[in-house]
């Protein structure tokens, strides 16, 4: 599957900004290692499923996945932390292969998806600390 470029990336996430805004988060899934699917309530439209792929694809998607039956740790995470809030926007970050999406809920929450070669799903709180990430890096010195 060829990589999102940097305009589909701008496009789509203006679609999602426009489609999510004020949109309630539901529950999250991760069907596979590197896939979550977010679900959201959208006022007069109803359940939309966001699909997030590390390094490859952003999109929503009409056909639930398989998922297993004990939720891993992320998408656990992201049920306790953002369930019942509102998403406040969906944006391209500095034209770059790079997806965020702000949530409010008790407070700010920002989910990061990095769609270049092996990038990550990164939940970040209101001061831009790293809560959780999908995939954890270790570096040596």
């Amino acid at each position: 599957m060829k990589p999102m470029s940097n305009v589909d990336i701008f496009t789509i996430s203006d679609e999602l900004n426009n489609l999510l805004s004020g949109a309630r988060v539901d529950k999250s899934f991760q069907p596979t290692k590197d896939i979550v699917v977010m679900r959201f309530h959208v006022p007069g439209t109803g359940r939309i499923d966001l699909v997030m792929q590390c390094g490859s694809r952003i999109h929503i998607s009409q056909y639930p996945l398989e998922n297993p039956t004990t939720p891993p740790t992320f998408p656990m995470l992201l049920r306790k932390r953002i369930k019942g809030g509102h998403v406040e926007s969906v944006k391209q970050h500095n034209f770059d292969r790079v997806v965020e999406i702000r949530v409010k809920k008790d407070k700010y929450y920002t989910i990061i998806v990095e769609l270049f070669d092996k990038g990550n799903i990164i939940l970040l709180d209101d001061e831009n600390n790293i809560i959780l990430p999908l995939k954890r890096k270790h570096w040596s010195n």
